[in-house]
């Protein structure tokens, strides 16, 4: 993809593991990922994505469709990804079984 093959956020956001990253024009700032709705989802799964180069980053979704991941990898993320769901809103309560009964 264009950020791994441009470099896009090792320029921006180094790692202090690789020091030979140049000075990022924000190093200090840590990487974080938001959306609402299916961004939300694309949030927590980019998030995963990022996770073993930016040990740090931070996820916030908001109603995230409930089928984005299984248990296991909720689980897994949740000390990074932060899910904030308001209300009786149907989509984070979406389930990957609902839509194989269709």
């Amino acid at each position: 993809n264009d950020l791994h093959r441009r470099n896009i956020l090792s320029r921006l956001l180094p790692s202090n593991a690789d020091p030979d990253c140049g000075r990022g024009a924000c190093r200090g700032f840590k990487l974080v990922f938001t959306g609402h709705s299916l961004g939300a989802g694309c949030a927590a799964i980019l998030s995963t994505m990022f996770r073993p180069k930016y040990p740090d980053l931070q996820c916030f979704s908001y109603c995230p469709p409930g089928c984005t991941a299984s248990i296991g990898l909720s689980k897994d993320c949740e000390d990074y990804v932060t899910s904030i769901v308001v209300g009786n809103d149907i989509i984070p309560r979406v389930k990957v079984q609902n839509f194989e009964l269709l």
